[in-house]
């Protein structure tokens, strides 16, 4: 798979973890008693899109590197 490709994905990815932040299911999220990690599951699921982010974030920076390197070796 081409790296372009893999990073358009991972925006695709970066999109739904946003979308999840304000979807109703927060308001569900709210009404839920069980513990995720030994935090309650409102609070892990306020945490979850943040850490999501931040994996991706850094995953679509490495790939952004990696492909603006291969681009100059290319050129030249």
């Amino acid at each position: 798979m081409s790296i372009k490709k893999r990073m358009k994905q991972i925006q695709y990815a970066m999109l739904a973890t946003v979308l999840l932040v304000g979807s109703p299911i927060v308001i569900m999220a709210n009404t839920i008693e069980p513990r995720v990690f030994g935090l309650p599951f409102f609070l892990f699921w306020n945490f979850l899109p943040a850490t999501v982010l931040f994996v991706l974030s850094i995953w679509y920076s490495k790939l952004a590197d990696k492909l603006e390197e291969q681009e100059e070796s290319e050129e030249g």
